[in-house]
């Protein structure tokens, strides 16, 4: 049983109103990320619910979750750590009133963004942040590592339809398709950072950094197109698997790796009216715990390039993340 999933277990044998463990998976995502159950037990139960739910209890704590899963993990004293974060090694519960003075940093993530100073919505179970505030691109790679694990689940009982990634229609995307079996475009990833390829990941995967709820079945790249890069995206290519390497003097070629298949792009392919170039300099960036960076193409970006586009699938994702940068 996830460990995420044991400690909701407990929380709801104490506080049975707040039972739900559908928000197992993503605990567990926290808990890989550095979170302990002292956090999280803080997070969800150290609040009261709205006066009036309109949705569901699980709406309401997945907002807590998502509110505080945007920041990195809070620093604990030596004295708060535990050899265990699950039922058996119960982190004991500490006064909110040792924060104030011996705890800021703890107090100022925990307290400040998930007790008083976002406000849940008794409607949709949002939390309303505060206005500007720039999420930390460290969230980038725990969300497609969510997202993995999401699309996990949701195949498990799924049988193949026979339908290639690149048989996807314009409204659902590659996730409906059989790209979506086992989809795990980590190692390819981490190739290309070994192979020393400045490739930068657009497409859904990229959406899905920047905060994007729709699951997805492929991994698009985009890459300059020179000699000295196509050597290095060859052997990442091979590196994982691939064994009928792609013409990479075509400016969009699909390729399959083991854990990922999709398209690599250079910017000599037409995207409506945008010049793409600038997205390979301008991506951002995030760090694996592996020791490998990810460069994926900045919000604004891939907005653009959405657009540029105008498939239905398009408009809905660049819809959703103008609202994320709002």
């Amino acid at each position: 049983m996830h460990p995420g999933i044991r400690l909701l277990l407990d929380i709801g044998a104490r506080r049975p109103d707040l039972l739900l463990t559908d928000q197992g998976r993503v605990i567990t995502a926290m808990m890989e990320a550095g979170w302990n159950s002292a956090q999280l037990r803080h997070v969800i139960t150290h609040r009261p619910l709205p006066d009036r739910v309109r949705t569901t209890v699980g709406a309401i704590i997945a907002a807590r979750l998502r509110a505080v899963h945007a920041y990195q993990p809070p620093a604990l004293p030596d004295s708060w750590r535990h050899d265990s974060d699950v039922p058996g090694g119960v982190a004991p519960v500490v006064p909110v009133s040792q924060w104030s003075s011996t705890v800021p940093a703890f107090r100022t993530v925990v307290a400040a963004l998930a007790y008083r100073a976002l406000v849940e919505c008794s409607g949709c179970g949002a939390v309303a942040c505060q206005p500007q505030r720039r999420r930390p691109r460290l969230v980038a790679r725990p969300r497609l590592r969510q997202a993995i694990a999401r699309t996990e689940d949701a195949t498990r009982e799924r049988s193949p339809s026979g339908r290639r990634p690149e048989e996807a229609d314009d409204l659902l995307g590659t996730f409906a398709t059989d790209g979506a079996f086992g989809f795990d475009p980590f190692p390819f990833l981490q190739a290309i950072h070994d192979a020393g390829l400045r490739a930068v990941v657009i497409g859904q995967v990229a959406g899905i950094m920047h905060g994007s709820t729709e699951l997805t079945g492929d991994l698009d790249l985009l890459w300059d197109g020179t000699p000295d890069e196509a050597h290095a995206l060859r052997d990442a290519l091979a590196l994982c698997g691939c064994t009928g390497l792609p013409d990479l003097d075509r400016s969009q070629v699909g390729y399959r790796v083991t854990g990922a298949s999709g398209d690599l792009c250079t910017p000599a392919l037409p995207w409506g009216a945008m010049d793409v170039t600038p997205c390979l300099t301008l991506a951002q960036t995030t760090r694996d715990p592996a020791g490998f960076t990810i460069r994926y193409a900045a919000l604004d970006d891939l907005i653009r390039m959405r657009r540029a586009l105008g498939r239905p699938k398009d408009q809905r994702r660049a819809d959703e993340l103008a609202r994320l940068r709002t």
